[in-house]
This record gives C-alpha cells, structure tokens and sequence, in this order.
C-alpha cells in the first residue's frame, strides 16, 4: 500500500526533533480529541509548575496576578504542547511513517521496514528522515530487550534502551513524568485544601519537591508499562 509522507518543516533538527507536517484538514474527531487533550494537560503542568514558583516566592502571590496565571499557563502550555506531545512517540515504538512503503520515488534509504534484523541477529529500528532529496531512512541497532525477571510478569516491562532512544522517546517519557507531576501536585493542593496537609504557606517549596518524588513513582507505576487497550503487548 502507497503511503503519502508529509515532509517535515519547522525548527530544529530533521532527523531527531522535527516531526512530519500535521495533515490538519484530513484529521478525524478523535486525532483532534487527542491533539485538544494533552494541550489541556500541558495548561495543568503549567499551571501547577507557576504555582510552584509562586509557593517558592519565584513569582508574587496568586492575589497578584489573580486571572492573568491561567492566561501565562495557557501561553507556556501551548509551547510545551509543541516541544514535547506533539512530536512524542512511545519508547518500545517505532517513528511515525518509518513503516511506510519504500518504494516511492522521493524516498530512499537503508531499510524497506520499520524494524528489521541482519544476517546475525540484530535487531534495528527505523526513522523517517527529510530532506532536499526527498525522504530517506536511518536506521540504528537496537539492543536485545529482556525483562529482568524481578517483578511479576504481569506488571513487569522489558528494560528501556535509554541510550538508543530518539530525542521524540524521550519527549514521550518526559512528558509523561511532567504530568505524574501535575498531578501529584494538584492532589497534594487537595490535601492541603483538605487540612490534611499544613497549608501552602506552612509547606511552602516542599510541596513541588514532594510532587516530583511522587510524580516520577506514578509514572513508573503507570505511564512507564501502559499500552493502549486496542493495541498488542509491546514487543510480543
């Protein structure tokens, strides 16, 4: 099957920061739904970010700019929605496109499918790159990928290949440790608001320490293994 790949523009390297140009006109309901939720969930890291920096006296009290933070966490969430969500994609995945045909005219390179292995075994993973000449590919080797046998095998992942990731996996791993934080701070504003916890004036910086902590565990616990429920077992 012929696939249509979108160049890629913008700021940055092509290879490892640029993704593809958005087909916006194509796009169904649901890849809107995706794009309009993770921007509302940039505002709330944003959000809990500056009120961090207002806890930690970095910005005036909340009294001070009453509406105009929200304003600020919606600007500043935009700009991570675009650095980090909007080129993500998942550390055990392969880049959008890299599995598309390649056999088009404007497109050459070293690899005819996503993920590949050689005469010894080794695996590879593929990437989409553009450039003047057209699209063409790059492809790294990819480590053998094992689970430790530590933890039960229903909760257990394959060890993550850090130092083969592309900057766009690693975008995926930290915006999701991004909104462990927001969350973990919003549910500790809870507490707070509660009486559970001492108030924001008592915890001050804590707070945002304690969200961070807490935040990277929820991320192991839960973004760090989760696949789609429509999707197979990464790696199976």
């Amino acid at each position: 099957m012929q696939v249509s790949v979108p160049n890629k523009s913008g700021f940055g390297p092509a290879d490892w920061f640029q993704t593809h140009n958005v087909p916006w006109s194509n796009l169904m309901w649901r890849h809107y739904a995706w794009i309009i939720w993770h921007y509302i969930s940039a505002f709330g890291v944003m959000f809990a970010i500056l009120s961090w920096a207002q806890e930690c006296l970095i910005l005036e009290a909340a009294s001070t700019y009453k509406g105009w933070k929200g304003l600020l966490a919606c600007g500043t969430g935009l700009a991570l929605y675009w650095l980090l969500p909007h080129r993500m994609y998942y550390f055990f995945g392969d880049a959008a496109y890299s599995n598309a045909a390649p056999n088009q005219k404007d497109e050459w390179g070293v690899a005819a499918m996503a993920a590949f292995a050689d005469a010894q075994g080794r695996k590879f993973t593929t990437t989409v790159v553009s450039g003047p000449q057209g699209h063409y590919r790059v492809a790294v080797p990819y480590p053998k990928l094992e689970r430790p046998g530590v933890l039960p095998s229903w909760f257990e992942i394959q060890n993550v290949p850090y130092t083969y990731l592309y900057w766009r996996q690693w975008a995926w791993i930290i915006w999701h440790v991004l909104s462990g934080f927001g969350v973990m701070f919003a549910y500790l504003s809870w507490l707070q608001e509660s009486e559970v916890l001492t108030n924001a004036d008592d915890f001050k910086w804590r707070k945002g320490v304690l969200a961070c902590g807490t935040g990277l565990v929820l991320y192991w616990l839960l973004p760090h293994r989760m696949y789609n429920f429509h999707d197979p077992e990464p790696l199976s």
